[in-house]
């Protein structure tokens, strides 16, 4: 003999599925966060982080030995010209010198590239360089002169 409860009510035989089918939907959208995820990482990595660790005290002793020089380099970037001042310990502008940058998009892979600066003025150097992309790029300057080098880093906003 069947009996049936007088306070039950007919939503209530699926009160079970609708927990399985929050579930469902939980799973569904975290599968697709995942998915996103996966497929839309740059993949930046550094290079050889393991060897510049324990380099580290090179690196170090590298940036005592910059100081010592007293050289200043200030970095511009104009109209699609890199420009790049370079000066010794006393303000006087040093010519002759090698200078190398290294243009880097640190979110983006595949925009990454180099030049070198040719001297147009005493202490002054340029070099044409396309910056595709708005927003953050970081400028590398590699000047050697008289077998010293110098390092400067620059952050540039584009917008």
């Amino acid at each position: 003999m069947n009996t049936i409860n007088p306070d039950s009510k007919p939503i209530d035989k699926w009160i079970p599925w609708m927990f399985v089918a929050l579930f469902v939907v939980v799973a569904t959208v975290n599968t697709v966060f995942v998915t996103v995820a996966i497929q839309t990482r740059p993949g930046l990595v550094t290079e050889d982080a393991y060897e510049k660790g324990l380099a580290y005290n090179k690196t170090l002793d590298a940036v005592k030995k910059q100081k010592s020089l007293g050289w200043t380099g200030r970095t511009t970037y104009a109209n699609g010209v890199l420009g790049y001042t370079l000066k010794d310990k006393t303000g006087t502008p040093i010519s002759g010198a090698t200078i190398k940058a290294e243009i880097i998009r640190p979110v983006t892979q595949g925009y990454d590239s180099k030049a070198i600066l040719q001297e147009v003025s005493k202490g002054v150097y340029e070099a044409k360089v396309a910056l595709p992309l708005h927003g953050l790029w970081n400028i590398r300057i590699y000047s050697t002169w008289h077998n010293q080098t110098l390092q400067t880093n620059t952050d540039l906003t584009l917008p």
